[in-house]
């Protein structure tokens, strides 16, 4: 009984021993945050957008291995956007397109050479010299489509653009949600995870849990198999809260829409997906907001066809869920495509080169 009972307490030693270490190991990794960690603090409150940056920031970012270890820097302009400085009127000649978004477009855990803003600019600047094109990225983490809206109408329509690019990412609709329920209640979430503790008093392997969630992805990337979605947007039943979702984005986008139409100001939906979709047949929210932009005249560039194509390369940043520099380079690419078939023209020679007619 003796020999018994030494072995089971042996048995319960020998897995909180494996466990600690794995725990320790996967903090040590960075799989305890769930966000990145900042040089100090970014924001100042705004009454419309809940947060912006603070106009000439000058910091980094830092997420453990999800950035190789390294602190990212992140600069400010002066407008409070991840941007190069430039003039708040429009130079002649220039054609100018905002990108609106979240974190994606920002160019969350990257330099910004890779994000897709920055990538966007590089292909005007290689393949039509002769144009002088200004790509702003107005990406903003944490940010949603009622954001994106005040931000619009608030800064970036004193830019003159001459093109909108509104960026979609799945859970955005929620955003939506959440904003609602701010406007209501003036209670926001907190942005990042200052002050977390990496050791709890009590039992906590968060970061084991997901340091599993990413081994299975990797299996799954490794190995192309198929992985269906079932929660959230990809469920095939929807939850009331899943419909709630849906309308508000809807009703703002119609919105976003209506106010870009009445500025003259074409708009363009560029739809990301769940990196998981690439292993899967899911596009339900990919449909429905195609057919709602269908029905609405909005052009949408839905980039998840292109994104499987290279699945078997690695288009995301580790332990995080935003794409890296080779998925936002096919996004400029599909974006640059688009936007010169659609929308620019050869026009009269001006000084500078080839002038730009705007197709809408």
């Amino acid at each position: 009984m003796k020999n018994y009972s030494k072995r089971i307490i042996a048995m319960v030693l020998s897995m909180v021993i494996f466990f600690g270490a794995l725990e320790t190991a996967a903090r040590i990794l960075g799989f305890h945050l769930k966000k990145a960690q900042w040089s100090s603090d970014r924001y100042v409150s705004h009454e419309h957008m809940g947060h912006i940056f603070k106009p000439d920031f000058q910091g980094w970012m830092y997420k453990k291995i999800a950035t190789g270890f390294k602190k990212v820097p992140v600069n400010i302009n002066s407008w409070g956007l991840r941007d190069d400085e430039f003039p708040l009127e429009k130079p002649e000649g220039e054609f100018r397109i905002l990108c609106l978004g979240d974190s994606f477009t920002f160019g969350y855990l990257l330099p910004i050479e890779k994000s897709y803003p920055f990538k966007l600019e590089q292909c005007f600047a290689i393949k039509m010299p002769d144009i002088r094109v200004q790509v702003i990225n107005a990406g903003i983490p944490a940010y949603e489509i009622n954001r994106e809206l005040a931000l619009l109408k608030e800064l970036g329509i004193k830019f003159s653009p001459d093109l909108v690019i509104l960026q979609f990412q799945i859970m955005d609709p929620y955003g939506a949600i959440e904003y609602a329920h701010w406007k209501r209640t003036g209670v926001l979430g907190e942005e990042d995870n200052a002050g977390q503790k990496l050791w709890l008093p009590k039992l906590d392997l968060s970061a084991t849990t997901e340091l599993l969630r990413f081994l299975s992805y990797e299996v799954i990337r490794l190995l192309d198999l198929k992985k269906t979605p079932k929660g959230a947007l990809h469920a095939k039943v929807y939850t009331p809260r899943d419909n709630k979702a849906w309308e508000l984005y809807k009703q703002v986008l119609t919105k976003m829409v209506e106010f870009t139409r009445e500025q003259k100001i074409p708009i363009i939906l560029l739809v990301l997906p769940d990196k998981i979709q690439l292993y899967s047949g899911s596009n339900k929210p990919q449909r429905i907001l195609k057919q709602y932009c269908a029905e609405q005249g909005i052009p949408v560039i839905d980039i998840l066809p292109e994104l499987k194509k290279v699945r078997n390369h690695r288009i995301d940043i580790v332990q995080d869920r935003h794409f890296n520099g080779l998925a936002y380079n096919i996004i400029a690419q599909e974006l640059f495509k688009y936007i010169t078939s659609q929308y620019l023209k050869e026009g009269p020679t001006s000084p500078r080169g080839k002038a730009l007619k705007l197709g809408y």
